[in-house]
Parts: C-alpha cells; sequence; structure tokens
C-alpha cells in the first residue's frame, strides 16, 4: 500500500476514466500522485507500454488481468454508495454464504458486478462480504461496514432505469449542480439529469492500443456503422503477403441492418474472407506490427479462427479482454495498412442507444 492506495500489478479496470484523462506520465508513482491530486479519482490504471495514466471515479466490477497494466485503488472508498461505519443490515441477502473480499472497496464492487445487488455489509474481522437485496432492518454492529447505493432511493434514477432495461445496476453522484445518476452493467451506462429530464444510454467501451506506424491517414470505422444500435463485426475480409495490404469489415446489428465499411489499403496480395455466424462474436485478436500492420487473426466465441494473413513484425500480439467484443477498428493506411486500434463493446451487445 502506498498513501492509502493499494497497488494490484497485471491488473485492469475498464472504463469509469474521469473526463480530461488519459495523461502521459512516467512511472506509477506520477500516476498515483495524479489520482490523490483530482477531484472525486479514487482509482486509476497505469499502462507501463504506453505511459498513459487514466484516473477513475471508481472501480466497477472489478476488472480483469492484464500483463501491461497497473491498478492502485482506494481500499476504503465506492463511488456512488453512501457508507456506513459500525452498522448491520440484516437479512436480504443475495447469495447463500458471504464472499471473502480484501477490502470495503472490493466488497462494494462485487456489489455492483451482482445482479439486484443495492446494498452490502462487510466485515473488518472476517473479510466476509454480504450482498443485499434490500434495506429492510438494520442494526449496530462495531466489526461491519455497510453501504447502500445512492440510487436505491432516488426515484429519478429508478425511472431512468425502466428505460434501460439492460441496466440493472446504479451509482449516483453530483456533478456541479446537476443530480447525476448512471446506471451500469454489463452493457450500457445510462445517465438521469434532473436539470435537463433526459436520459440517455452510452456504450460501455474499452479501446486497446495502437498497433503499428505513423504512415498513411487517418480512419475509423465509427463513421461507417450504425450507432444508433450495436453493430458489431459480421465478416472480415482481409489482403496480405508479407504484412495486411488491407482491410474491410462489414458490420451488423442484432436485427439484421448491415453497415458495410471501406476497404482500408490496397488490392495486392491474397485475399481472404472470415464470415461470423449467428450470435458469432470476434473475442480474440492475435497479430504483429512494427512499422505496418504485418500480420493479424482473429477468433471467436464459439472457437472459429481466421487464417493467419501477413507475416511477422518486430513485435507479436494478443489482444482480448473478458467480457467484451470487438466493436469496430480504427487506424491509419494508404497502400497498406499502417496502423490498427481495436475498439470492444461490453455484452450483451443486442440493445439499441435511442
Amino acid at each position: 500500500m502506498c498513501n492509502g492506495f493499494i497497488r494490484k500489478n497485471k491488473w485492469a479496470i475498464p472504463g469509469l476514466d474521469l473526463p480530461g484523462f488519459p495523461v502521459k506520465v512516467s512511472d506509477y508513482l506520477s500516476c498515483l500522485a495524479i489520482c490523490e491530486n483530482t477531484q472525486e479519482c479514487i482509482a486509476f490504471d497505469y499502462i507501463l507500454s504506453m505511459k498513459n495514466c487514466h484516473p477513475k471515479i471508481g472501480m466497477g466490477a472489478g476488472g480483469y488481468p492484464n500483463n501491461d497494466i497497473v491498478t492502485g485503488y482506494n481500499p476504503n472508498t465506492c463511488y456512488g454508495y453512501e457508507r456506513k461505519d459500525g452498522w448491520d443490515i440484516i437479512g436480504n441477502d443475495l447469495l447463500a454464504s458471504p464472499v471473502q473480499q480484501p477490502d470495503y472497496a472490493s466488497c462494494c464492487s462485487k456489489c455492483q458486478a451482482t445482479h439486484g445487488c443495492i446494498a452490502l455489509v462487510y466485515s473488518v474481522s472476517t473479510k466476509n462480504c454480504w450482498l443485499k437485496s434490500s434495506v429492510d432492518t438494520s442494526n449496530s454492529s462495531s466489526d461491519m461496514i455497510s453501504a447502500q447505493s445512492l440510487c436505491a432511493s432516488n426515484k429519478d434514477c429508478y425511472s431512468c432505469l425502466s428505460m434501460v432495461q439492460t441496466c440493472h445496476w446504479c451509482v449516483a453522484a453530483n456533478y456541479g449542480s446537476i443530480p447525476r445518476c448512471t446506471i451500469r452493467n454489463t452493457g450500457c451506462n445510462a445517465w438521469y439529469g434532473s436539470g435537463v429530464h433526459e436520459c440517455t444510454a452510452q456504450l460501455d467501451i474499452l479501446s486497446g492500443p495502437t498497433r503499428g506506424g505513423d504512415g498513411g491517414g487517418p480512419f475509423t470505422d465509427l463513421d461507417a456503422i450504425n450507432t444508433s444500435c450495436i453493430s458489431i463485426p459480421k465478416s472480415i475480409n482481409v489482403r496480405c503477403g508479407s504484412s495486411v495490404d488491407s482491410i474491410q469489415i462489414t458490420y451488423q446489428t442484432a436485427d439484421a441492418i448491415s453497415s458495410p465499411a471501406p476497404k482500408r489499403g490496397g488490392d495486392g496480395g491474397v485475399y481472404y474472407s472470415f464470415e461470423l455466424g449467428p450470435d458469432e462474436r470476434i473475442v480474440k485478436v492475435t497479430g504483429s506490427t512494427g512499422y505496418l500492420v504485418d500480420g493479424l487473426q482473429f477468433t471467436t466465441n464459439k472457437g472459429k479462427t481466421s487464417p493467419y494473413c501477413g507475416g511477422t513484425g518486430a513485435s507479436n500480439f494478443t489482444e482480448q479482454y473478458p467480457g467484451y467484443v470487438l466493436w469496430y477498428i480504427s487506424g491509419r493506411y494508404g497502400s497498406l495498412v499502417d496502423q490498427i486500434q481495436f475498439h470492444w463493446v461490453r455484452e450483451p451487445t443486442k440493445q439499441c442507444i435511442r
């Protein structure tokens, strides 16, 4: 522990970045200092290879393993929950037995990741974490820390929740003069600002590192796809020789609306086409890059793998994030694909953001 923050190597927290970030810093301790001096920051990710610092408003559902990232978090704080020390909540347990968690913040993350959990009780001595479906009866207990979602008594939040059926838990905080209720789950974020009386949903996404060089001109397939409903790859067409000459992806929504993105690159190399079946998604990309994108291979949630297309560059990579599927790509291209970046969206993908 350093300055009250717990360091967790090879771990990443998806999303929840504070506005205006990331920033580049030299090391983990510099990122920690930024978080400590940034209002509302209670956790952060430091990406070793890119030296990027991502201050965050919370830990969300906890995170996932990532060899390139170091996480730091405040073990005594949980965004969007009202903490009450020395207090127990009786009954209404969601699980048959408590789960072990190293600290209060981790217990809170477990609640946020569990459908129907709006409150929790954490035992300091035993490290037991009880997840609660409601708060009916409570009493004092010196060893216990209880917490309740600030949305539990917020009718505006629940009004918003009813409009976004795929969301199942929420947190709330004040942003300036506008109360904001944020509903998050494995598929979307939604917020209700009482000052503007609107409820909108936003996708829970991750963007991987840029891979390759700086040649060619920039592109993003986001410009070509349907963004009112989630569109994910339906077919991937690649041309390659010793490197990737071109890539073209056709995206499709859950209700079969297709959006073919333009071809990115030239006409050289051998042509390969990779078609995805119903309910099939890209969950892993492997490849090789240097000054160009030298090789690519895609793997689906059904275990199907595309042919490896291309050669070998200076650096091999594997990119995947548990619970996320490939949404779209961006990068740079000319006569070849110079650079590529993969953008991922958390499941479920069968939803529209209207």
